[in-house]
């Protein structure tokens, strides 16, 4: 059967609903948590050296911030099972966030991996951080965004590259960003980067859940045989940007019962209650909202905020995703969404709908 291992990126993606705030005492729960659950690999929020912060937050300004947070080290071991292996540590750098240049050694920070995220036209920089972060010791998994922005052909040829360039490469993901896909799309990008990498190098699938098709998608991929090991990205109660992420707890109990795995889905559970008492207080946006941004291919931050605004409906909101320009869609700009937010009132009201 296909090998499949989990990366748990609750104090990463999970980040986006409460700007990173999680607090020290609760990150380090968080970690323990996935730990105890046996998951294989833990990411731990991002690297930005203006946005970071040196405690409190899974914004880090710098991998000593990391330290600081007590998500390095030995700590302490897990409940029942002192042999639990530690999971494996990485953050994640979207290019121009942080520079590798300013990453230390990789024995000196308690870090093992860092996942480089970068938009199409950014891959030359990225290659370029892979290579000083693959010398200075670190594992090194690359995540192009927006993989729907690609072709066939052209995500062919990155592929290709990505494995020419890194033979030691330990990931390379397939990433459904804005919610998008369905399983014959996702299950199509993973056979082909199958096909194409090469050594050891995993398939990692990153899905959101705006089609509420996160799970499906993630089942559907780790049935394929594969000749590599499949990397599934979880959050804890699928907590991340937009409508969330793959379910932790419900991936594990799938994956004991489907693939032999030998996860504790039960020791998540105070994680998740802290995680819904944390995220009481966060405004709720209606799933159709990102049901729409995902029909549109647009990154669901555009949803969360156009919902926000007086007034909305789901016919208005519609209008708005329509009018995003195609060079503004794969990040959000908030001068641009306010202004077609503005654009449109003025349309309405010469209309006298409002």
């Amino acid at each position: 059967m296909t090998r499949v291992e989990l990366l748990d990126c609750t104090l990463r993606d999970g980040g986006w609903m409460n700007g990173f705030g999680f607090g020290t005492r609760v990150m380090q729960q968080i970690f323990q948590a996935v730990r105890e659950c046996g998951i294989e690999y833990a990411e731990l929020g991002y690297l930005d050296l203006k946005a970071g912060s040196p405690k409190e937050r899974s914004m880090y300004c710098d991998l000593e911030a990391v330290r600081t947070n007590g998500l390095t080290g030995n700590m302490e071991e897990p409940a029942g099972d002192p042999g639990k292996k530690m999971p494996c540590r990485f953050v994640m750098i979207d290019v121009g966030k942080f520079p590798a240049e300013l990453l230390p050694a990789s024995g000196l920070s308690g870090i093992d991996g860092i996942r480089v995220c970068f938009h199409k036209e950014d891959a030359a920089e990225a290659f370029r951080m892979g290579r000083k972060i693959l010398e200075l010791g670190y594992r090194l998994v690359l995540q192009p965004m927006v993989n729907t922005r690609y072709s066939e052909q052209e995500f062919d040829s990155l592929i290709r590259a990505a494995s020419g360039t890194f033979p030691e490469l330990t990931a390379f993901y397939i990433v459904d960003s804005f919610g998008s896909m369905g399983p014959e799309e996702m299950c199509a990008r993973v056979q082909q980067a199958d096909a194409l990498l090469s050594g050891e190098t995993a398939v990692g699938l990153h899905t959101h859940n705006s089609r509420g098709l996160s799970f499906r998608n993630a089942a559907a991929a780790a049935m394929l045989p594969l000749h590599r090991t499949l990397m599934l990205d979880a959050s804890i109660c699928g907590i991340g940007k937009g409508a969330g992420n793959l379910r932790t707890e419900e991936i594990c109990r799938w994956l004991n019962r489907e693939k032999e795995g030998a996860y504790r889905p039960e020791a998540l559970r105070p994680a998740e209650e802290m995680l819904t008492r944390l995220l009481s207080g966060v405004p709720k946006i209606p799933a159709e909202a990102f049901l729409l941004s995902a029909e549109y291919r647009l990154t669901p931050s555009y949803a969360a905020f156009f919902w926000q605004q007086k007034g909305m409906t789901e016919e208005f909101l519609a209008e708005l995703f329509r009018n995003v320009p195609d060079g503004k869609k794969d990040s959000f700009d908030r001068e641009t969404a306010q202004e077609i937010f503005r654009a449109a009132l003025e349309k309405e009201e010469k209309k006298g709908t409002i």
